[in-house]
């Protein structure tokens, strides 16, 4: 016998989706220093203000011209009149990639009348990935604004030629903000066009027309042209070593609830091995279920998403391939599970006729409140340890600044943050990151013991980064001096975080180079365990004594 249902379900769902994604923006606001890329965008929101108020005494240039990627750092930088770097860039990535980003998943899956709550309540999981944990600001500002263009796009039966200026702006903006989103659109517009190709309706208006569909494109392409003309990677998610490469990064894209070191606990990382294991079952029983069952009534709309989700997983999983020519295609992988969802489920029926269906229904539930406890867990010790490494190295600092003034009578010296790659986030099976090892970064935004904001410029931004002499684009990619004469100046010195017992790392230059100690501390975080220590450096690797075998 059937379930009875009257939408009832279905709008508790929605009700109840909206609370729990206000719930995390707010949680997620409310705790300071966020982790990965995310350090980065700060310092380049306070650098475009620089420029703004005609200061650019930093040796970097920003792009003149409108070209992709340039969107989100410009307005955040805007924003910066009002609050701090570090402030924007939080309330962007919460209200922005987590609540507006959330509620554009939910409108599109109103606008297509999906009708399964279970299909509902998966959308704070989506929005709570790894791909939020990255940081990657351009990318998430863009995809928030792709999903409610598309939503715009969808609920047009009969266009008017004011609907194709509104959308062709959209798309432009999305270019504006990211240029890997555009293409990810731009395959969305092509399933479209072939779909309306397809289907016979009539008084349809310029959506009959697949030129003026493509047409729509125009204006963003024009956009996209001139970011490669910046010389800026605007088709990669992220350029600064932080994350992973390749099938790991993938694998740390859909991780519904990351694992943070310093919020790991006994046998927590069988859960949340667990947790990502249940969630890509669910992906894929919810995939199953909605080409077993029978949909009521396909539209146009439901298949151009549902194929162009399909077209977006494929691009994912060759995203190894892809990335050798500069396209991070496996950014698109939750984009990608958004519309297969949607269009799959478009329509379709909200009664649950089996009992694999309930236990379909008991698995999504469980993998939600598993996931969104987790990562609230894992956020809140998170930022308290990313504060204790920041109070720990402004301690470092001040004591490195009074020695050299009293021992070297050095007035200023010049400070550099270089963090291991083996440091950086991870995936074998999970997506594994660590809150603290970034978060010296935040010692160079504006008014901090650092206060040097174009110390460190993440690429496919609004900052020039192809030509950056002696600057850094992220504490693990290697500094660029020169000769080795460069590297030892008595007035530089170098704030390290590195692996326990290493004085070593390749991310000091090119060549083999190793620190010299004059302060530091061990951070022992769960299992976030480094040494933060502050010196200078020299040449090779220190001589070690041979230990004696009995």
């Amino acid at each position: 016998m059937l379930d009875e249902t009257t939408g009832l379900g279905e709008r508790r769902a929605r009700t109840i989706v909206i609370v729990v994604l206000l719930v995390e923006t707010l949680w997620v606001f409310f705790t300071k220093y966020l982790p990965l890329d995310a350090g980065l965008w700060t310092l380049q929101a306070e650098l475009a203000r620089h420029h703004f108020a005609h200061r650019p005494n930093d040796g970097w240039h920003l792009i003149p011209y409108p070209a992709s990627n340039i969107g989100a750092p410009l307005f955040s930088g805007l924003l910066t009149i009002l609050f701090s770097g570090e402030v924007v860039v939080r309330l962007m990535l919460t209200l922005g990639a987590i609540f507006a980003r959330g509620m554009g998943m939910l409108t599109l899956f109103r606008v297509l009348r999906v009708r399964d709550a279970a299909i509902y309540f998966l959308i704070p999981v989506l929005a709570m990935t790894g791909l939020w944990f990255s940081g990657a600001l351009p990318y998430l500002m863009a995809e928030t604004l792709a999903l409610w263009v598309l939503v715009y796009f969808l609920s047009q039966d009969h266009p008017r030629s004011s609907a194709y200026w509104t959308l062709s702006v959209g798309l432009l903006l999305v270019s504006l903000l990211s240029g890997l989103v555009f293409i990810l659109m731009t395959v969305a517009v092509i399933m479209i066009m072939l779909e309306q190709r397809r289907s016979v309706h009539l008084s349809q208006g310029w959506l009959n027309e697949p030129r003026a569909v493509l047409s729509l494109l125009l204006l963003g392409s024009i956009v996209l042209a001139l970011g490669f003309l910046a010389g800026e990677p605007i088709l990669r998610l992220s350029s600064t070593g932080f994350l992973p490469t390749g099938l790991s990064r993938l694998l740390f894209l859909i991780t519904p609830a990351p694992r943070v070191l310093e919020a790991t606990f006994r046998y927590g990382d069988i859960l949340h091995a667990l947790v990502a294991l249940l969630f890509i079952l669910v992906l894929l029983g919810c995939f199953a279920r909605a080409y077993l069952l029978a949909i009521e009534e396909v539209t146009w709309q439901s298949r151009a998403v549902r194929s162009t989700g399909y077209v977006l997983l494929l691009l994912a999983l060759f995203s190894p391939l892809l990335a050798r020519i500069g396209i991070e295609t496996s950014s698109g992988i939750i984009l990608a599970v958004t519309f297969i969802l949607a269009g799959s489920y478009s329509r379709g029926p909200a009664v649950r006729r089996t009992p694999i269906d309930k236990v379909l229904y008991s698995c999504t539930v469980i993998v939600v409140i598993a996931s969104i406890g987790m990562n609230a867990f894992s956020i809140a010790q998170g930022s308290a340890a990313a504060l204790d490494a920041i109070h720990a190295a402004r301690s470092l600092v001040a004591d490195e600044r009074e020695t050299t003034h009293e021992d070297e009578h050095l007035n200023t010296i010049h400070i550099r943050f270089v963090m291991d790659s083996s440091l950086a986030a991870q995936a074998a099976f999970v997506g594994t990151l660590s809150y603290s090892a970034t978060a010296p970064l935040y010692l160079f935004t504006e008014g901090d013991v650092l206060d040097d904001v174009s110390a460190f410029q993440p690429p496919g931004g609004a900052i020039r980064t192809s030509n950056r002499g002696p600057l850094t684009i992220s504490p693990v990619v290697p500094i660029q001096l020169g000769s080795e004469e460069n590297y030892l100046d008595s007035t530089v010195r170098i704030l390290a975080a590195l692996t326990m017992g290493t004085p070593a790392s390749n991310s000091f230059a090119p060549f083999e180079m190793s620190l010299v100690e004059d302060a530091g501390m061990n951070m022992d975080k769960g299992e976030a365990k480094y040494h933060l220590g502050i010196g200078k450096l020299r040449a090779g690797r220190p001589a070690e004594l041979a230990k004696l075998e009995k």
